[in-house]
């Protein structure tokens, strides 16, 4: 595990491994939430010294992210890896260089659908309610019911298009997603 005692604590699962990086392997952790309809990005960078953990990284493995205030409070991220470096620094160590997105099916599940009269708020709400949770804050409605037809966008690209596309009488849509897969 790693981390500040009372301040922030984390730790790293990959398939049977748990709990596998120390402080001292880790080199960096960035974790990047955008505006907008974007899933949070991660990029991870940490020495391994065993062939057998190096094994289990490649694109269709999920790593999990464990992190919180104290150990008895954190809560799992699952970060489907995207892209992987491994350099070789000595006959023992690897530095392995992660990149990774929080809802990969979100961003690459086409889809070929009909949602028939519902707004817009309506239609968003349906698709990334199968992946992320809903804020309490959050729009409940909009002035645009009508029929919503899918022709093989992928579910992210279509409620982008939902977003831009939605009329509020009294406000202007904006949108996030969180590392605690919330969409705002």
């Amino acid at each position: 595990m790693i981390g500040v005692a009372e301040q922030f604590v984390a730790r790293l699962d990959i398939k049977n491994q748990k709990d596998f990086l120390t402080e001292e392997d880790l080199v960096s952790i960035t974790l990047i939430e955008d505006a907008g309809n974007t899933v949070p990005t991660f990029d991870v960078n940490f020495r391994v010294h065993d062939n057998e953990i190096l094994s289990l990284f490649n694109e269709k493995e999920i790593l999990k992210l464990w992190h919180g205030k104290k150990p008895e409070d954190m809560v799992q991220i699952p970060i489907h890896i995207t892209g992987l470096a491994f350099q070789r620094e000595s006959d023992t160590t690897t530095l392995v260089s992660l990149k990774g997105l929080l809802a990969m099916g979100y961003v690459n599940t086409q889809e070929y659908k009909i949602y028939e009269q519902k707004s817009s708020i309506d239609v968003i709400k349906e698709i990334t309610g199968s992946y992320f949770k809903s804020d309490k804050n959050n729009i409940t409605s909009s002035d645009d019911t009508q029929n919503w037809v899918n022709f093989g966008k992928t579910r992210k690209s279509f409620v982008t298009e939902l977003w831009l596309h939605c009329n509020l009488s009294n406000g202007l849509p904006m949108a996030a997603i969180t590392i605690e897969s919330v969409f705002r």
